[in-house]
């Protein structure tokens, strides 16, 4: 019976209402926790990961710049060791060249090389001296075969074989002694100049070798420049990174537990709707049966205070009993206003009797 008035006032009703409105706001915090719990579990990864990555590109940074310049200075010493080869196979050339500078700068500056030919260097000559030598020699000899050495011939052919030889041989001397100057200044020069050309390529080896080295060091300055500015953007990017995920977990927390506390809310807010409309509805349902059994009464059905059957003009009413209704004299029932107050908070309204002791008049 007790489930029956439950359902007939809507007291069942009203009671799984607030249940599924409970079960509904309970199941709503739980996923809102456990999806602030992946919120904030996701941005613990997202951040490690921004902080592993950027450690990472760290140490690649480090690791390229430190293999650049690693290479520059091997290019750096490469070129020095080149440079010294050059110098030792070009070097006794110079110094060749430097000897015949000094040589030709000397005969300049003494006149070896300038002054003209005189009679000195006539006498000097070897070829004339080898003829007149010779000349006198085949004069003497021949004198001395004939017994008139000391004689006065004698002396004259010495004196006209020298004239003549001297007048012979000075062209020739002074062709020799020009062409030996000549010779002597044309080979100090071409070595002087040898010198000079190596000494010019030696200057272009040093100053290439030297700006290639400057480059060099220019390129280890951009490579430790670019290697600091990269680790530095990449350390940036890491706490940005990792802020961010940290930043979105808090915020995406936040809003599941927001969402889960209006679910929870609009559940709940549900549930107290649909309580109170199930016992409006229990409500209304007692008051129709109220209003047909009241009918009943006055249209001279069935004696309902009796309990029985009795027929007051018109054909008997099926017992309440045998409906498995409850006897309401008997039980003392209020059917205007059931025992929902206890419930639904409404105020407990006066009791209301339609069941008078003289119905049998």
């Amino acid at each position: 019976m007790g489930g029956f008035l439950g359902s007939l006032t809507g007291a069942n009703q009203a009671n799984a209402a607030a249940q599924a409105a409970k079960a509904q706001a309970d199941a709503a915090r739980q996923a809102a926790e456990q999806q602030a719990a992946a919120y904030n579990q996701s941005a613990g990864i997202q951040s490690g990961a921004a902080t592993q990555a950027a450690k990472g590109l760290q140490d690649a940074y480090g690791t390229g710049t430190a293999a650049q310049v690693n290479g520059y200075n091997n290019a750096n010493d490469t070129l020095n060791q080149g440079y010294q080869s050059a110098l030792g196979f070009l070097q006794p050339y110079n110094n060749l060249g430097n000897q015949a500078t000094g040589q030709l700068s000397q005969g300049l500056s003494d006149g070896s090389l300038t002054r003209s030919f005189g009679a000195t260097d006539f006498n000097a000559d070897p070829g004339y001296q080898f003829r007149l030598e010779q000349g006198m020699n085949g004069i003497q000899q021949s004198a001395a075969a004939g017994g008139g050495l000391m004689s006065g011939a004698t002396l004259k052919a010495l004196q006209n074989n020298n004239s003549n030889l001297a007048s012979q041989e000075y062209q020739n001397a002074y062709n020799r002694y020009s062409s030996d100057q000549a010779n002597r200044f044309n080979r100090l020069a071409g070595l002087a100049q040898n010198g000079q050309s190596l000494a010019q390529g030696m200057g272009n080896m040093a100053y290439q070798n030297a700006t290639n080295i400057g480059n060099n060091q220019i390129g280890i300055g951009n490579a430790y420049y670019t290697g600091q500015l990269g680790a530095a953007n990449a350390n940036s990017q890491g706490i940005l990174g990792a802020a961010n995920a940290q930043s979105e977990g808090i915020l995406g927390a936040a809003g599941a537990r927001s969402t889960g506390l209006n679910d929870a809310a609009q559940a709940i807010a549900n549930g107290t709707i649909g309580s109170a409309n199930a016992r409006g509805q229990g409500a209304g349902n007692m008051m129709n049966l109220a209003g047909q059994m009241a009918a009943a009464y006055f249209t001279g059905g069935t004696s309902l205070a009796a309990g029985g059957g009795k027929s007051f003009g018109s054909p008997a009413l099926p017992s309440t009993t045998s409906n498995n209704l409850p006897n309401i004299q008997s039980n003392g029932l209020n059917l205007i206003n059931p025992d929902l107050y206890g419930q639904s908070n409404m105020p407990k309204p006066l009791p209301a009797n339609f069941f008078s002791t003289n119905s049998t008049k």
